[in-house]
C-alpha cells in the first residue's frame, strides 16, 4: 500500500483534533496511566495549554521546560503541582536561523524533580522508544477497514471501507475518547527533516506497527516526550510535534502505520543548551534567589 502521509500538528488541526493523546493499539483506555516500572521521567511530563510540556531541569539555577513551539509557554501542570511560566518561549533555531517546532521556557518555581538526560544520538532503526503525553485515549473496541488505494498516486482518493471484523482488513485502529496522561511503546523508524507550518526541523519518527500494545500520539500530545533507553540509561530523544495520518483516514481515529514525529533532541542539543538560561535576566533572577538563600542561612546560624 502506498505510504501517503498527511502531516498534522498534534494540536489544533482537523486531522488531529485538540485533546487526543497517546493511543494504545488494542487498549481499553485505562492502561499505562501510571509511571512504567522502568521509569524514564513520568513525573517530568504534564499538561500545558491543552497540550503537553516536559520539565527539563535546572540550568544556570533556572528551571526550564520544553514543548513544541506551536504550543508555546504557559502554566505546566505536573503531578507534583502547577508551575507558571516566568517568561516567553524561546524557539530553538536551525543553523540558518530558521525556526523549528521546539521551544524552551523558564518556570517561576522549581519542581522537586531530577534533570532529564538528553539523548546524545538517535537509536538504531527498529529500536523501541517510549512516548509520554497528555490528552485523550482510545475508546471502544478495535476498528477495522479495508483501504483501496487509488492508482492515481498521492493526493488521490483512497477509499476506506469499514468492516465488522479483522477478516479482509488491511488497517486497524481506534476512535479517540477521554483525556488523561499516558505512556506507550512505539517503534523508532528513523531521523529525517520535515516541515510543519513555517518550521522545518530534523525529526525522529515512530510508527504504529500492527502489534497489540504499540502506541502513537495524536492531537493534544504536542510537546510530549519521546524517550530512548540505550541499555544503560534513559535519554530524552524528542519532543512530540506532529502526526502523519493516511490519505482519507477517518476523522478522530488513530490507525496502524500512522507516524508520530518529534523534534530531534540529539540534532538540537547544542542549540538548546546555548539558548538556555538566556535571556540574562532569568539568570539574574536566579542569582537573587541564591543571595536570599545565603542571607537566610547566615541569619539562621547567627541566631544559634
Amino acid at each position: 500500500m502506498r505510504a501517503s502521509l498527511l502531516l498534522a500538528a498534534c494540536l489544533g488541526l482537523a486531522t488531529a483534533p485538540v485533546g487526543h493523546a497517546i493511543v494504545i493499539l488494542g487498549g481499553t483506555g485505562v492502561e499505562n496511566a501510571t509511571a512504567p516500572a522502568n521509569d524514564p521521567g513520568w513525573a517530568n511530563v504534564g499538561s500545558l495549554n491543552g497540550a503537553t510540556g516536559v520539565y527539563l531541569g535546572l540550568f544556570g539555577g533556572v528551571p526550564w521546560a520544553l514543548t513544541a513551539a506551536h504550543v508555546g509557554a504557559g502554566t505546566l501542570q505536573l503531578d507534583s503541582g502547577t508551575f507558571a511560566a516566568a517568561g516567553p518561549a524561546i524557539v530553538i533555531r536551525n543553523p540558518d536561523n530558521s525556526p523549528t517546532d521546539l521551544a524552551a521556557f523558564p518556570l517561576t518555581t522549581t519542581p522537586l524533580l531530577p534533570n532529564l538526560s538528553l539523548a546524545s544520538a538517535a537509536p538504531a532503526a527498529n529500536s523501541n522508544v517510549l512516548l509520554i503525553g497528555t490528552g485523550s485515549r482510545e475508546i471502544g473496541s478495535l476498528l477495522y477497514w479495508h483501504v483501496t488505494v487509488d492508482p492515481g498516486g498521492p493526493g488521490s482518493a483512497d477509499t476506506w471501507t469499514a468492516l465488522s471484523s479483522a477478516e479482509g482488513a488491511n488497517r486497524a485502529g481506534h476512535a479517540l475518547g477521554a483525556a488523561g496522561k499516558r505512556w506507550g511503546e512505539a517503534r523508532y523508524t528513523g531521523t529525517f527533516d520535515y516541515t510543519l507550518g513555517s518550521a522545518t526541523q530534523t525529526g525522529v519518527a515512530t510508527n504504529l506497527d500492527p502489534i497489540l500494545g504499540y502506541s502513537q500520539a495524536a492531537g493534544g500530545d504536542s510537546g510530549g516526550a519521546i524517550f530512548f533507553h540505550n541499555g544503560t540509561s534513559w535519554g530524552l530523544l524528542g519532543i512530540i510535534s506532529a502526526v502523519g495520518t493516511l490519505e482519507n483516514q477517518p476523522a478522530n481515529t488513530a490507525v496502524t502505520f500512522n507516524q508520530t514525529l518529534g523534534v530531534s533532541l540529539p540534532a538540537y542539543q547544542t542549540a538548546l543548551l546555548a539558548a538556555i538560561p538566556e535571556p540574562s535576566h532569568y539568570a539574574l533572577g536566579a542569582g537573587a534567589l541564591s543571595l536570599l538563600a545565603v542571607l537566610w542561612h547566615r541569619r539562621r546560624h547567627s541566631g544559634r
